[in-house]
């Protein structure tokens, strides 16, 4: 059965689909003996995995997506996105979207007679909160718990490449409800006067959050092999950025309030740490260090400590940068900031599937 499954390829690309498969079964059993058929079955996956998707049920699709850096990163988008499309995830997550927005426009545009659609935008926002652990959860944990992941480093792409394969996928799945929901404002623009440059702006806004929240999916994803636990964590990310503005109000505004409540960030930043790197020395001396600054500054001008919790919560929620937008301003320090939390995110990706390549 072994020549049908390797029949589409060259010489070169038989070679290479055999390495990665013997090395994929000495990752996760050995030398042990197994069937022919477990034989084919994982070497049509290492293929699949190698060229592209397959076409059809016994055919693998003859492509070259690894003869270059662009190539690569085509070859993986084109298969994370075959793979979400082939599963309920994508139109469970554009469903969601649609329809949730789709409620925020009754009651604001047509119940209220309101004329600004960026105000469903804000409306609707609570519940990336939800869909986007959903639709992230598998991403690279389903990876880990099929052993799959091995599969990756033995292919010749690297840990970026699989990385931003992964969030171009998860990105065009994000734009496919948001290209529908950009109708909305022509729609109602028919009839009665809608603020159509507001709208936009906040449309793109909205989708500047979203790709972030993917980003911070897909690390939180790589941390783990349970799909229920990343999906958890990431609800729970989410939603303490949603709220941190609102739950820093509730903090003593004086210097000791915002000590303390400092302190309590920068052990629980100890924690993530020593998750991240199970360096215990790292850990430590990233708290002493960020205590004894805290303390110092304490010490020099406790004034300057006054209700500053508040104010870098604000500037640390997503969420409350998208308001910027629906209030009629184009902040491009929010996109910029977006930006950077899209990189931060998927570079502490890329070192987390580092980390278990080495180890």
């Amino acid at each position: 059965e072994l020549p049908c499954v390797l029949r589409p390829f060259s010489g070169a690309e038989r070679r290479r689909c055999l390495s990665a498969f013997f090395v994929q079964k000495i990752f996760t059993k050995g030398f042990s003996v197994v069937s022919a058929q477990e034989i084919t079955i994982e070497l049509a996956l290492v293929c699949a995995r190698a060229m592209g998707p397959a076409e059809g049920k016994n055919a693998v699709r003859v492509r070259r997506p690894f003869s270059g850096g662009d190539g690569r990163r085509d070859g993986q988008h084109r298969f994370e996105e075959a793979d979400y499309f082939h599963s309920l995830t994508a139109y469970l997550f554009g469903a969601l979207l649609l329809v949730f927005v789709g409620i925020g426009a009754v009651l604001y545009n047509i119940q209220a007679a309101v004329s600004n659609f960026e105000f469903v935008l804000s409306f609707c926002s609570i519940v990336l909160a939800v869909i986007v652990p959903i639709l992230t959860m598998r991403v690279i944990a389903e990876e880990r718990r099929q052993k799959t992941d091995q599969l990756l480093y033995s292919l010749p792409i690297t840990t970026v490449q699989v990385i931003v394969g992964k969030y171009l996928a998860l990105l065009v799945i994000y734009l496919i409800p948001l290209c529908i929901i950009s109708f909305y404002p022509l729609i109602f623009a028919q009839f009665g006067e809608v603020y159509l440059a507001t709208s936009y702006g906040s449309i793109f806004a909205f989708f500047m959050m979203g790709a972030a929240l993917i980003a911070l999916g897909i690390f939180l994803s790589s941390l783990t092999d349970n799909q229920g636990f990343a999906a958890g964590i990431g609800i729970a990310v989410i939603l303490l950025n949603y709220y941190s503005v609102r739950l820093s109000e509730h903090v003593s505004s004086t210097a000791m309030g915002t000590v303390i409540a400092f302190g309590v960030l920068i052990l629980a930043l100890g924690a993530v740490i020593w998750y991240l790197t199970k360096n215990e020395n790292l850990a430590c001396g990233c708290c002493f260090a960020l205590a004894a600054v805290l303390i110092l500054v304490n010490v020099l001008d406790g004034a300057a400590l006054e209700g500053l919790l508040p104010d870098l919560m604000e500037k640390l929620s997503l969420f409350a940068r998208l308001d910027t937008f629906v209030n009629g301003a184009f902040d491009l320090t929010a996109i910029v900031y977006d930006m950077s939390v899209i990189a931060f995110f998927l570079f502490l990706s890329v070192q987390s599937l580092e980390k278990r390549r080495y180890n």
